[in-house]
């Protein structure tokens, strides 16, 4: 069996190896397993809601941007290690900032989905405003990803 040992400190977690279930893309059933998962968590501490919508919205960022099934490595990583550092350490990790080396670790030269007509990464081609079929502006909700954005 192929697994993979995430070590934050002097601790290791080990990962199982592929999980049939992450192998396809994000998918509206992740989405409410994570809204279901955020409504739990914040019946007993109902100050990490917004912390979590962010982590959610930027989840569905990347899933948007890089399609595939590489989101899914980034939040078992992210999530292994904000359990880590959890049980080690007692410190509770914000999900609403992004993990910046982890971002680059997984992402780093991966190219992003673009526009074929504008090359934005915002939306796809079939919903760019540039093109007469789109009709009114269908940009993201959400804004680019930048480093330097702090929720």
């Amino acid at each position: 069996m192929d697994q993979r040992t995430v070590t934050c400190g002097d601790v290791s977690v080990t990962l199982k190896s592929t999980y049939p279930r992450l192998l396809k893309n994000l998918t509206m059933a992740f989405v409410m397993a994570f809204s279901a998962f955020t409504d739990v968590l914040c019946s007993t501490f109902p100050h990490r809601r917004e912390e979590l919508n962010h982590y959610l919205a930027y989840t569905i960022e990347l899933a948007v941007r890089y399609g595939g099934t590489i989101l899914y490595d980034y939040h078992k990583s992210f999530s292994a290690k904000a359990a880590a550092v959890l049980g080690t350490d007692n410190i509770v990790i914000n999900w609403a900032r992004p993990d910046i080396d982890l971002f680059h670790r997984i992402f780093g030269g991966r190219r992003e989905y673009a526009c074929g007509v504008c090359s934005s990464t915002s939306h796809s081609t079939h919903l760019c405003p540039k093109t007469a079929a789109a009709g009114p502006s269908s940009s993201s909700r959400f804004p680019p990803f930048s480093p330097n954005f702090h929720y």
